[in-house]
């Protein structure tokens, strides 16, 4: 015979389940001896949570709809929710570990797992996690200006996709390696079929939305259920103007990696290199990543790009937590960031070491609140000249 769970849960408000016997019944609760338990506990709303979200997908065959992108995070401040995205960034200070999901850390979602729950996980979690799509789930808070959830169990992350380095050929053939796509471009309808994949789609954008927090590109006025390109307004200013605006009307192609949300398909755009302009009012292929050494007055013409940037730091502001190498009295121009956590890298602090000094600097171009930025992690990145 089938096993028998004969046990109940109420999940309320994301804040609190009750877990025991008891039915809502007259016989129940006012005749029976009957056992419950009340908790707060975070691993444990997590892991209920993750139970109830599985077992109603199996009862109705549908995949779990409530799985939010990391960059939505912030808008459920308070609230316990699942959250999807590729790990970009791992680091152990030694006594917490942050796991990333964007090389701008600093304003974007980490999930923090401290050192009193390493013994929990297989491996370090610095390295079980790097380079792994996961689902994690857990209360988003607020630390410093920037949302966090913190992990107290492996019954919170769901690696759903490995690095290539573990995963394993399926069904008799190799395995694909992250970020290979179809040998040649593809239509947008057909993106669907290419989920879990990055591809290349083409297409004409015939409709554009802007709600404000995001930007949805379609190539078809019926599109529900169809491809959507989805820019986030955390990326707006990486592009020459508003996204919506830019793309209507224009035929292009979009590289990117196909997921499902809501039962369609999606392809997230961080980067306007992800985007080529083939036709329409103006054809303006993306720009090609320079071949030298850039000014760091032109920083910001190459955002989303790995360059090597030259300039001379005339000053540098060390608040404690962060250090600024700023190439112009103008702090809205153009900055190179250190964080405290990495101090202990280079040979003097950072305020100090290159106050002055003619460096070239290399690293991706970021923005934070329109500024171009190249965040430093090492002393690698940073070559000075006499």
């Amino acid at each position: 015979a089938k096993p028998l769970i004969h046990a109940k849960v109420i999940l309320a408000d994301e804040s609190r389940a009750l877990v025991g016997s008891i039915n809502l019944s007259y016989a129940s609760l006012e005749l029976n001896r009957e056992l419950g338990v009340l908790t707060a506990e975070p691993q444990v709303l997590a892991r209920l949570q993750q139970v109830l979200a599985d077992d109603w997908a199996l009862a109705t065959g549908a995949a779990n709809t409530n799985v939010v992108d990391w960059r939505r995070a912030e808008e459920y401040v308070g609230k316990q929710i699942t959250v999807e995205g590729q790990i970009v960034r791992t680091h152990d200070t030694g006594k917490v570990t942050f796991l990333n999901f964007s090389e701008d850390y600093r304003s974007t979602l980490s999930i923090v797992i401290f050192a009193s729950a390493y013994d929990l996980f297989p491996e370090p979690p610095v390295d079980y996690f790097r380079d792994a799509r996961v689902r994690v789930t857990g209360r988003v808070q607020m630390y410093q200006g920037a949302p966090e959830i913190v992990v107290e169990s492996p019954d919170q992350i769901q690696i759903i996709d490995s690095p290539p380095r573990s995963r394993a050929p399926t069904s008799g053939t190799a395995a694909e390696p992250v970020g290979a796509g179809p040998a040649t471009v593809i239509s947008w309808q057909q993106a669907g079929d290419y989920v879990g994949r990055r591809v290349t789609v083409e297409g004409e954008v015939v409709r554009t939305h802007d709600t404000g927090k995001v930007t949805f590109l379609n190539f078809t006025h019926d599109w529900p259920g169809t491809l959507s390109i989805v820019i986030f307004a955390s990326d707006y200013a990486r592009f020459p103007q508003k996204p919506a605006e830019l793309y209507l009307h224009r035929h292009i192609r979009v590289t990117g990696q196909v997921r499902e949300y809501r039962g369609a398909p999606e392809i997230v755009v961080e980067s306007p290199g992800q985007i080529q302009i083939t036709a329409g009012s103006e054809a303006t292929p993306t720009p090609a990543a320079p071949a030298g050494v850039v000014p760091w007055s032109q920083a910001g013409q190459y955002v989303g790009r790995r360059i090597t940037v030259e300039g001379r730091v005339v000053d540098t502001h060390d608040t404690g937590h962060i250090t600024f190498l700023n190439f112009s009295s103008r702090h809205d121009a153009f900055v190179v960031v250190i964080f405290a956590e990495d101090y202990a890298l280079f040979p003097d602090l950072p305020a100090s070491l290159y106050n002055g000094k003619k460096v070239w600097v290399t690293g991706e171009i970021t923005t934070y609140k329109g500024v171009p930025q190249i965040v430093v992690h090492s002393p690698d990145q940073i070559e000075v000249f006499p």
